[in-house]
């Protein structure tokens, strides 16, 4: 197996909007259950403001996204065509960060509630997530002088785990450590970044044996093209793609085998 293969991918073509309202169309047209007839806030214009989800070809329900008026996301809704539910609401610091989250299930599942605190410099500092008021899980993170994350502590079922993050001589991620309760390392992953925004991830176990392999692609602007993942044969099994129109996120597939399982769509007012 050649461990320095660059996974290369052409450029997307850019999608016209009468392309995507065709697709829509298209999707739409022939199945039992659609998307009810959108209603956007206008005062939010390049912000998400309905996704909808296909599996197998299928709409299977939507996610409502509701803002501040500063353009903050504080509520989305998460509607199903077997009439689910779930509600997620978040509220920020006066420095527009994450501070609380509230997941709230109609199927009677506990509520969860999640939060987060930042360090001066507005890098993470913990996350904690309760239950019926119980924690039932605690991360916290730390940082190296030039505020590149160095570990992250896991307290779960009564049990630290830890992450350890190695950085190169240019400043790029090139190695995670996870560690168990007792400090044995349980597996690693080697970051290898190319040329035009690939990152190549090679996930070990604790034999040094290779058990998963990831392609993460990204277009100039940072934002994600694609990720792909492969056996240890280098075999492709599985992908996700991302298409932007107009800088704006409009479509999440996930590919197996060559053809499209799942696939979100995103609406703008």
């Amino acid at each position: 197996m050649n461990m320095n293969t660059i996974y290369r991918v052409k450029p997307l073509t850019t999608i016209t909007t009468i392309t995507l309202i065709t697709l829509i169309t298209l999707i739409t047209s022939c199945k039992k259950d659609l998307p009810p007839p959108l209603s956007c806030d206008m005062s939010h214009p390049n912000q998400v403001c309905r996704e909808d989800a296909y599996k197998k070809g299928e709409f299977i329900g939507y996610i409502d996204y509701k803002y501040t008026a500063d353009n903050q996301l504080y509520r989305k809704i998460f509607h199903s065509v077997n009439q689910s539910y779930l509600e997620q609401t978040f509220e920020y610091n006066s420095r527009g960060l994450l501070v609380y989250q509230k997941n709230v299930s109609g199927g009677g599942e506990p509520v969860e509630e999640i939060f987060y605190t930042y360090l001066d410099y507005d890098s993470l500092s913990s996350i904690t997530n309760i239950r019926n008021g119980n924690t039932v899980k605690f991360s916290a993170f730390e940082y190296n002088d030039g505020h590149k994350l160095l570990k992250k502590y896991t307290l779960e079922s009564s049990l630290v785990t830890s992450n350890d993050y190695i950085y190169d001589e240019n400043g790029e991620l090139y190695k995670e450590v996870i560690k168990d309760n007792s400090g044995n390392i349980t597996s690693y992953k080697i970051y290898h970044h190319y040329e035009m925004d690939v990152v190549k991830i090679y996930e070990y176990d604790q034999d040094d044996n290779i058990v998963d392999i990831q392609v993460i692609v990204r277009n100039p602007d940072g934002k994600l093209r694609e990720i792909r993942y492969y056996d240890t044969n280098n075999a492709l099994k599985k992908m996700e793609t991302f298409t932007y129109m107009g800088g704006l996120l409009i479509k999440h597939g996930w590919m197996k085998d060559g053809f499209e399982t799942e696939f979100r769509l995103f609406q703008y007012p």
